[in-house]
């Protein structure tokens, strides 16, 4: 049984999302490092076909991570204990950002003709990655449980739909998707 390449990037996604976690509670750089070499490496090895495209792609959703999360620690929602006063996102929640831009044209392709699906899964799902950061005390709210589950929930319904609108851009996928759904190209995997 063959596995598809949209299974593998998710499971890519899974164990990256943990390693970058569990690099954080195990203030271990070398690990981080590790995990987005190995996982990014083998995206791009196994799964990417325009692989400028994707890399732009991951690297703009990292810089996109980068500025969502620095200012969210600047207007006072988290902060993250280990780091300090540094304002600045720490390295292994935009890993897991890279990572997160990795799904975005595979994993995630549902997501690009129902952006109103990934906006309510942003809501849901994306505030409850940052409750687990507070879990392992790796991440400490400013805000009350409810009002900061709100604010990430509201952010991330309007991010996410951006970010894959943006991924639209970087890699002409809908144009792929609708030649594929007509049958005119099976270029996409």
């Amino acid at each position: 049984m063959k596995v598809s390449d949209q299974t593998i990037n998710f499971v890519f996604f899974q164990w990256g999302w943990w390693l970058c976690l569990f690099s954080a509670v195990l203030q271990s750089s070398l690990l981080l490092s590790l995990t987005l070499i190995v996982f990014l490496g083998m995206h791009f090895w196994l799964i990417a076909q325009n692989k400028k495209a994707e890399l732009i792609l991951i690297l703009t959703c990292g810089l996109v991570g980068l500025i969502v999360d620095s200012a969210l620690i600047v207007v006072g929602v988290f902060s993250f204990p280990r780091d300090g006063a540094i304002q600045l996102a720490p390295p292994w929640l935009i890993g897991m950002w890279l990572l997160f831009g990795s799904t975005l044209i595979h994993s995630m392709r549902w997501a690009l003709k129902k952006k109103w699906l990934a906006a309510l899964g942003g809501a849901v799902f994306a505030p409850l990655s940052y409750r687990v950061g507070e879990n392992f005390e790796i991440l400490h709210f400013h805000l009350s449980s409810t009002a900061s589950m709100l604010t990430l929930g509201l952010l991330w319904a309007i991010l996410t739909p951006l970010i894959l609108w943006l991924a639209e851009k970087l890699t002409s996928v809908p144009a792929q998707l609708s030649q594929i759904e007509t049958g005119r190209t099976s270029t996409l995997r």
